[in-house]
């Protein structure tokens, strides 16, 4: 039997939790040890902080990074 074949997605998500908008990362069908970190800013990009990294166990997973409060302000 052959060695089987991952496609692997990445996406970036939001929602509301109790009514607060928030982001997370999203990456399905990983291989083992591959990560996802989500990088997440407040004031335009001028600093940032990291929620991650966390790395799939085995291949197939799908790894949610948790979700952090985010706006749709550009600033």
């Amino acid at each position: 039997m052959g060695r089987r074949q991952w496609a692997s997605q990445f996406n970036v998500m939001s929602g509301y939790v109790q009514g607060i908008q928030h982001g997370w990362a999203q990456l399905s069908g990983a291989k083992k040890g591959d990560w996802v970190t989500l990088d997440v800013t407040t004031d335009g990009g001028r600093t940032r902080g990291y929620c991650g990294p966390f790395e799939a166990r085995w291949d197939g997973e799908i790894v949610i990074t948790p979700a952090a409060r985010t706006s749709s302000d550009p600033t």
